[in-house]
């Protein structure tokens, strides 16, 4: 009997696949800002039963690009709407200063891109990825001010004292200083205004420059400055009564949490605790025990 060739022999359990277009599954990515795009926003619903938004983002360059859309949501409650209001003015889109209807399908159509911030999230002992901040694309970019700052290290660096001057010359010029202004700031520059407006933020708590200069411009806009008058301190203080929600808690990272810890004395040892679901739970627990939790 006359043996098959190897022309004509038939390979035995293969099958034909065809992935055009078929996007990358989950994966874990490595902690740092990418540039992403929203695809869908979709109403829904939170644990707690409140309104909310799930944004869908999908990197779009790297060695993450195309993988599966990562969500981030920003929850309808009105101590949650900063958030809301920070990821839309990051696209590009203003908002008002009264009632505003949000048409999502313009949105979508409208929206810049932006630069999203990925941290680890640990569950359950299994590590995956997390959006943790959304930020214009103008501002994002803290790889390319790390480079300029390495391409000029002999560069020197204003002062404190020169920063405050600095600041106290544009507002005799008649400039009103506004959070815009204070996100273009480099590290001494937001030192000064600090300094200048007694605001409570330590700049030693955020790792980018990206995230100290968005505090120190949500503090300068909370009117935490002593030049603001006693009607924003009734604000403030308002704003404490009102406390968190369960919802605020569980978007927040390591950081926001350690903020609140500090802002109100509460006794949770985070750096004791293994991922950021136990950290949340400890915060949680403890303005509880403040009544600080809604």
């Amino acid at each position: 009997m006359a043996k098959e060739s190897k022309k004509t022999k038939k390979k035995k359990n293969i099958i034909s696949v065809d992935f055009t277009g078929v996007q990358k599954g989950f994966a874990r990515i490595k902690p740092g800002d990418y540039r992403a795009k929203v695809i869908a926003i979709e109403p829904g619903e939170s644990n707690e039963g409140n309104d909310k938004l799930d944004w869908f983002y999908e990197i779009i360059e790297g060695k993450a690009a195309g993988q599966k859309p990562l969500p981030y949501n920003t929850t309808l409650t009105p101590q949650s709407l900063w958030n809301l209001r920070t990821v839309l003015e990051a696209h590009g889109i203003e908002t008002e200063e009264d009632v505003m209807d949000l048409d999502l399908e313009e949105i979508l159509e409208t929206a810049e891109e932006v630069i999203i911030s990925i941290d680890d999230n640990v569950y359950n002992g299994k590590t995956s990825s997390k959006i943790t901040a959304i930020s214009s694309l103008a501002l994002g970019a803290d790889s390319d001010d790390e480079e300029e700052e390495e391409e000029k290290p002999t560069k020197k660096k204003e002062s404190k004292k020169e920063s405050k001057k600095k600041v106290e010359e544009e507002e005799e010029d008649d400039t009103e200083l506004d959070s815009a202004d204070i996100l273009k700031m480099d590290e001494d520059e937001l030192a000064g205004v600090i300094e200048e407006h007694d605001l409570d933020v330590d700049l030693d708590d955020y790792d980018s420059i990206k995230l100290k200069r968005k505090a120190v411009a949500k503090a300068f806009e909370e009117g935490s400055s002593e030049d603001e008058g006693a009607d924003d301190e009734e604000e403030d203080e308002e704003s404490d009564e009102e406390g968190y929600s369960q919802d605020d808690i569980d978007e927040m990272g390591t950081k926001e949490l350690a903020a609140i810890v500090k802002k109100h004395k509460l006794k949770v040892d985070l750096d004791s605790l293994s991922n950021t679901r136990k950290k949340r739970k400890a915060v949680s627990d403890a303005l509880k025990k403040a009544d600080l939790l809604d």
